[in-house]
């Protein structure tokens, strides 16, 4: 299948990512069926628990499925991998085993235990078969780095460590705006930088519920997780973390064609198979 002329949303977290994703995979694949989506991603939080329903939904559906992580990394950041074959999954599988029963038993809190943690050497010890984007903005691996006040020289050893673990062609800045005061900028700063370390960009959109109106109940789940009042932790005032259609997305990067054209380049590696 062509997927050149489409979108395809590649950081998709579902109910499975447990205090934080809303609609279920049934539900995701039959809303993106609906507008006209051809393929979609699931990219569960440090977890592959919906990916049998996921596949079967798309099945039913006519929908190219990819599938994929959010993998939790140090400092309270993420990045987004991405299966481009049966390799790339196990690559996956492999990990997220190895970082989840990392330090198992060692005294963590029940808190910890709930929110494990992937060490940078951990990932760059599983990249076959899989395609790395860095992240949402403003939480993802590079944004979160380079927004704050860690050292530039740092951040760029860090990126060239993932581009030779991956390789030029499977490290992705994954560019998103949530709509919040100051995303254009921080997009602009991200994709700025990217651009430094010789990093592609690619047009993506974190999806955490189905519509604008679900936001609340995302902000419930993640402070009662969390064990926190409202607003929990990492509150966003936006309800833009829905599933948007491709005429949005495309709205949102009419002025940067490249990094669409390499989110249709990532689809079909993954789905076009």
């Amino acid at each position: 299948m062509d997927f050149s002329h489409l979108h395809t949303h590649l950081h998709v977290k579902s109910g499975f990512s447990y205090g934080y994703g809303v609609a279920t995979p049934e539900e995701l694949v039959v809303a993106a069926s609906r507008m006209g989506y051809e393929a979609l991603a699931i990219t569960d939080r440090d977890g592959l628990y919906g990916v049998p329903r996921f596949l079967r939904a798309s099945e039913d559906a006519g929908i190219s499925p990819i599938v994929g992580a959010e993998v939790s990394m140090e400092g309270g950041s993420h990045v987004v991998l991405l299966a481009e074959s049966m390799t790339g999954y196990r690559s996956l599988c492999r990990l997220i085993t190895s970082y989840r029963t990392y330090r198992m038993g060692s005294g963590l809190s029940a808190l910890q235990r709930r929110n494990p943690v992937c060490p940078l050497k951990t990932l760059l010890e599983h990249t076959e078969g899989l395609i790395c984007l860095t992240g949402a903005i403003p939480f993802g691996f590079l944004a979160r780095r380079i927004l704050t006040s860690e050292s530039r020289k740092r951040v760029r050893a860090e990126m060239a460590l993932l581009r030779e673990a991956f390789g030029v062609d499977r490290l992705y800045a994954e560019l998103t705006d949530d709509g919040t005061a100051g995303s254009r900028r921080r997009m602009r700063v991200v994709e700025t930088f990217a651009g430094e370390c010789g990093v592609p960009t690619l047009a993506a959109h974190e999806v955490t519920y189905l519509s604008p109106t679900d936001h609340r109940l995302h902000e419930v789940l993640v402070a009662a997780t969390n064990l926190t009042a409202l607003p929990g932790p990492g509150y966003r005032p936006t309800d833009r973390l829905y599933l948007a259609p491709p005429e949005r997305m495309h709205k949102i990067f009419a002025d940067r064609p490249e990094a669409l054209s390499n989110t249709a380049e990532v689809t079909e590696r993954c789905a076009g198979r």
